[in-house]
């Protein structure tokens, strides 16, 4: 019955009762409900749902204030409609036009407050074009078309009616269209109705007409079987004495919806339009479709007697089953609870015995063996592990004792005693023991033993498992662990591995190998007891480095690495080289597995080389210095006596050419040339001053720097650039030597192999160092390839002696970058690497 109500419910049309539609939704969700109690409540509800069907919903009232602003400013409006009978005729007494869709207009007049003008038309094609060119601002009883829909805005459908067959009583009588073969219908240019005939039913021939008389007439005169005109317009001309040879048969199968249609600049119209239609008071409405479409001849459905009957049947039939219900539900609530607790116990026993059962199958198949024993040592259970691990079958094991079978009970029988009383103390006991087997052999097992008291009587319930597995892993660890430290010793270092839980902090010393005794002085397990030992054998002044890379790897889980001094119990100091590697044990655990190794040895030649290598540069210092005061005496030498000599040469030259040039003009003429060649002696004893030492320089790096790029600017046409910082202009005269030579050397490289159009040099102070930069624009080089050239190690050689640190910066076409950095006077770089 809720089923089939159910249905009936959302196949009726509620969209289209005037009663809404909230009633048919509050039904539908109250249908699912299946208790006896509920289904009378849910009656009652549908008895009183169906009842309000006889009162109309009240529809809202009033306008937004854009509505009423709009309506304001809108005193009148145009409506065109169509003279067609019934919806617009003009009346022969009186001439006022008449009519359902006037009705219909007078009443939305008064629903909106407005003045609407009607303006009537001939045809639809007139009152198109009078839409078109906005001649009115809106139409009644319009059909929605895809090309109105582009200059009109169409409202809710507000009257449906259903078109008919209109034929003569004398002729073939259809219900339908399907009973037609090759009928001509005259129908009205609705282009809907044509379109679902055409669609439907190809096989009829359509007779487009202007109005319904004239189809009418053309189905009196014979050219046309059938007229296919709307429910109203066939009650209006069926009451026509000329068309009384005609009658209503079936239906076409369509229905007709009538829209009013408003102009497409006027959207607030079409929104007040539908507003108020839904407004339209409902007896007013019925009025009108009685007064020109007989209201008797609605449908079934839509006549409220037949709604009203259907309210007061189902209020009856709702009040009788809900008494029915309550009565039998007072009867079978005893019933049901009284069921409810046999089902509960008859659940709960099943329950229990397949738990029982199932502990019992568990128990006989676990592949623990399970022995439960009286006091004197028989056997009362067994399952199938003990029966496997021994050997045996279980009827021969039944019929034992337990002290056959444990060597420990087997001669003395007071043993046996004493464990049982020592279990009836203790209730519980772990140990290892060996069995023996149906075959004579001893098999290794652990046994857990517990004492069970049941009633009055007692038992021991021990449960064995096979270790012989467990124990030769444990034989194999333990050789495996013996070899390991074995291996551990004898490993030329100390061997130490850290181990971080989850979660904690910081990490334990876990192992450590026997060479700590000859590494620090301190035996392994003394350390290994006493972990802040390892941390005060560190040198004080390596101690903060040794605990901050300690929790660095450890914070970080990384790799642990230190380089430091030791102090053994001996107060010997002892360079450790320490590294160790991170892993990840299964169960989360951080490991690192490290060793540490004595680099002293490497570290005492390490810090001889280092004080070699410092006494060989200060020797090659010291060489370069002689050899730049070598150059400058050589040069004072050179310029002081030769030049004067020569000087006074080409004085006693000129006289000698004076005295001779009228008597011997042969020998005045030789005299000339060898004027010319002392010219020329005098020249280059010049520049071999110049190349031993610059003048230049006596005046300072900046001054001699400007002098050697003028002077490649003349040679060479390169464009030079010299930027030096002013503190760099009160270096020392060594030092200022031996960055001017390493200038001279890369400008003299530049002028050879890189054909560069610009070079820039710069001198800058830093914080404690001095940095010297020559760059230039050439077609660069590889100096991996080219390293060992004689004059890149000249300049190399020279910052060696500085302390410095050489960097070259080049790629084939990209240029070349020579960075020199040295120290500042008094500072070291001896940890700086050279290049």
């Amino acid at each position: 019955m809720r089923a089939g109500l159910r249905k009936a419910l959302l196949a009726f049309p509620w969209h289209e009762c005037q009663y809404g539609q909230s009633f048919g939704r509050c039904l539908l969700v109250m249908m699912p409900f299946r208790s006896i109690p509920r289904i009378c409540i849910q009656s009652c509800w549908l008895a009183l749902l169906l009842a309000c069907f006889s009162w109309p919903v009240l529809a809202e009232t009033g306008w937004t204030p854009p509505q009423k602003q709009w309506l304001a400013s809108h005193p009148e409006v145009r409506v065109g409609m169509v003279l067609a009978p019934p919806y617009a005729q003009m009346d022969i007494q009186t001439g006022n036009p008449q009519g359902l869709a006037l009705d219909y207009l007078n009443l939305l007049q008064e629903e909106l407050g407005i003045t609407l003008k009607p303006v009537l038309v001939k045809s639809e094609e007139e009152l198109s074009q009078l839409g078109k060119s906005h001649e009115i601002d809106m139409a009644l009883g319009v059909e929605q078309t895809p090309e109105r829909l582009r200059y009109w805005l169409f409202t809710e459908a507000y009257l449906k009616l259903a078109n008919k067959l209109v034929m003569s009583r004398d002729g073939p009588q259809f219900d339908s269209p399907d009973a037609m073969t090759h009928e001509v219908l005259a129908v009205l240019p609705q282009k809907q109705v044509e379109r679902f005939l055409a669609r439907n039913y190809p096989n009829l021939k359509l007779d487009v007409t202007d109005n319904a008389s004239l189809a009418l007439q053309k189905v009196v005169s014979g050219q046309a079987q059938v007229a296919v005109i709307d429910r109203a317009q066939s009650l209006f001309w069926m009451q026509q004495p000329q068309f009384n040879m005609l009658h209503v048969g079936g239906d076409a199968g369509y229905q007709s919806l009538q829209r009013i249609a408003s102009r497409d600049d006027w959207p607030e119209l079409s929104e007040i339009l539908d507003q108020a239609l839904v407004r339209l008071p409902h007896e007013r409405v019925v009025e009108i479709e009685a007064r020109w479409m007989r209201a008797d001849q609605r449908e079934w459905w839509d006549r409220p007697v037949f709604w009203g009957s259907i309210a007061s049947l189902s209020l009856a039939i709702a009040l009788l089953f809900a008494f029915m219900a309550m009565k039998n539900s007072r009867l079978s609530e005893q019933t049901q609870l009284q069921l409810r607790q046999l089902e509960d116990e008859l659940l709960a026993r099943r329950k229990l015995s397949l738990a029982l059962s199932h502990t019992q199958f568990s128990v006989d198949h676990s592949p623990i063996g399970v022995l439960r024993l009286y006091w004197d040592g028989r056997i009362q259970y067994a399952n199938q592990a003990v029966c496997e691990i021994l050997g045996g079958d279980l009827e021969s094991l039944m019929a034992s004792r337990f002290q056959q079978i444990e060597p420990e009970f087997t001669h003395i029988n007071a043993n046996w005693l004493i464990f049982w009383n020592s279990l009836r103390r203790e209730h519980f006991r772990n140990y290892e023991t060996h069995l023996r087997c149906s075959d004579g052999s001893m098999l290794p097992v652990e046994v857990h033993a517990c004492h069970q008291s049941y009633g009055d009587n007692e038992y021991l319930v021990l449960f064995m498992t096979d270790i012989s597995e467990r124990n030769r892993i444990r034989r194999a660890l333990e050789d495996s662990e013996a070899r390991f430290r074995e291996l551990a010793n004898h490993v030329p270092g100390m061997v130490f591995q850290l181990r971080q839980a989850v979660g904690a902090d910081s990490a334990e010393l876990a192992y450590l190998s026997e060479a700590s005794a000859e590494l620090c002085g301190y035996p392994a397990d003394y350390i290994r007891h006493n972990p802040a030992q390892l941390q005060s054998i560190v040198h004080p002044l390596d101690r903060a480095v040794f605990e901050t890379s300690l929790a660095a790897a450890i914070a970080n889980h990384m790799t642990w690495t230190w380089l430091g001094r030791i102090v053994t119990d001996r107060s010997e100091v002892k360079w450790i080289d320490l590294k160790a590697s991170q892993r990840v044990a299964a169960d989360g655990t951080r490991i690192w597995d490290g060793m540490a190794w004595d680099i002293t040895a490497n570290k005492r030649i390490e810090q001889s080389l280092g004080e070699s290598r410092l006494l060989l540069r200060e020797l090659a210092a010291h060489h370069e210095t002689v050899r730049e005061r070598e150059k400058a005496s050589i040069a004072r030498e050179v310029h002081d006596e030769l030049g004067q000599v020569l000087t006074a040469m080409k004085i006693e030259t000129s006289v000698c050419q004076m005295a001779l040039s009228d008597a011997l003009p042969a020998q005045a003429q030789r005299l000339e040339g060898l004027k010319k060649l002392i010219d020329q002696t005098l020249q280059i004893s010049r520049n071999v001053v110049t190349a031993l030492r610059p003048p230049a320089l006596d005046l300072g790096l900046l001054p001699a720097l400007e002098w050697l790029t003028q002077r490649v600017e003349e040679r060479l046409q390169l464009k030079c650039a010299v930027e030096i910082d002013p503190e760099v202009q009160n270096i020392d005269e060594a030092r200022g030597v031996i960055l001017f030579r390493i200038v001279q050397e890369a400008l003299t490289n530049i002028a050879r192999h890189a054909k560069a159009s610009w070079v820039l040099i710069r001198i800058k102070q830093g914080a404690g160092e001095l940095t010297l930069l020559v760059e230039d624009n050439g077609c660069g080089f590889d100096p991996e390839s080219i390293s060992k050239t004689f004059g890149l190690v000249g300049i190399r050689e020279r910052v060696w002696m500085l302390r410095g640190e050489l960097e070259i910066d080049s790629a084939p076409g990209a240029g070349t970058r020579i960075i020199v950095t040295i120290p500042n006077l008094g500072e070291t770089h001896d940890s700086r690497t050279d290049r």
